[in-house]
């Protein structure tokens, strides 16, 4: 499981959010920071996937550092498989919600 800590670093509470312009939901206020969000309801070792939809799910922009840092970790694993057993991926994507 890649955590909230890991995909973020130490400083993820500083990470300030973006409302995704829809017309519920969004930020509290403008510089809400992700600390400000999570408050202590959230714990740091939790799923980056679980995060991020919540973010979604409250109108709020999800973290593009954590999609880099998960997308980072998937190419490194495809380019394993691709050496280890020949298979090319050309192509892929994800969506938080298919992991409901």
């Amino acid at each position: 499981m890649i955590t909230i800590a890991k995909a973020l670093g130490k400083e993820y509470k500083d990470i300030e959010l973006e409302d995704d312009a829809l017309t519920t939901g969004g930020i509290a206020h403008q510089g809400e920071t992700l600390g400000e969000f999570m408050g202590d309801d959230i714990d740091k070792e939790e799923s980056i996937g679980e995060l991020q939809k919540s973010l979604k799910e409250c109108g709020i922009k999800q973290i593009p550092e954590a999609d880099e840092y998960v997308y980072e970790l998937i190419q490194q694993r495809l380019w394993d498989i691709d050496d280890d057993l020949g298979i090319k991926f050309e192509y892929y994507s994800w969506d938080y919600e298919e992991f409901d």
